[in-house]
C-alpha cells in the first residue's frame, strides 16, 4: 500500500499524472478494498459508458492535485 501512494506521489510529481483509473471485476472485493485505502473511489457512470466498461467490471478513480 505504502509503495503504491508513493508510486503515486511520484508519477505526480515528476510527469503530472493526476488521474489514475483501475478496473477490475465486480466480484474481486478484496482489489476494490485496497483500492478504497489507496483513496480511490467509483469513477461516474458516464465515464465507465464512455470507456466501454463491461457490465460485469467496475471502475475506480483517484484524482489528485497537480504539484
Amino acid at each position: 500500500q505504502q509503495a503504491v501512494d508513493l508510486m503515486i506521489r511520484e508519477l505526480n510529481a515528476h510527469y503530472r499524472v493526476s488521474h489514475f483509473r483501475a478496473v477490475l471485476k465486480r466480484a474481486n472485493r478484496r482489489s476494490a478494498r485496497l483500492l478504497e485505502r489507496l483513496g480511490f473511489a467509483l469513477a461516474p457512470e458516464a465515464l465507465r459508458a464512455v470507456l466501454k466498461i463491461e457490465d460485469d467490471e467496475i471502475m475506480m478513480q483517484r484524482d489528485i492535485p497537480q504539484c
